[in-house]
């Protein structure tokens, strides 16, 4: 599993696994402020918010548009 998290030859010494009972996605806005990644974006391969609630409602809620609007949404209401 440590290889899975290889950076320029690199491995970390432990990997922690968690399981995720609950998700709260407004605290994305306290991420945003706190510029806790500045890495870089290294989100490929995980859902978006909007996929997850589209999952989560079975359909009831239209997650590309919600994923489609949440960047004007984030700057209106940001602070």
């Amino acid at each position: 599993m440590r290889a899975r998290f290889d950076r320029n030859g690199a491995q970390p010494r432990s990997v922690i696994v968690g399981t995720i009972a609950e998700i709260y996605s407004q605290c994305a806005r306290a991420l945003i402020r706190s510029a806790l990644w500045t890495g870089g974006d290294q989100s490929a391969g995980l859902p978006s918010v909007g996929e997850m609630m589209r999952e989560l409602t079975r359909g009831d809620i239209d997650g590309a548009a919600y994923d489609a609007a949440w960047p004007a949404r984030a700057a209106a209401t940001l602070w």
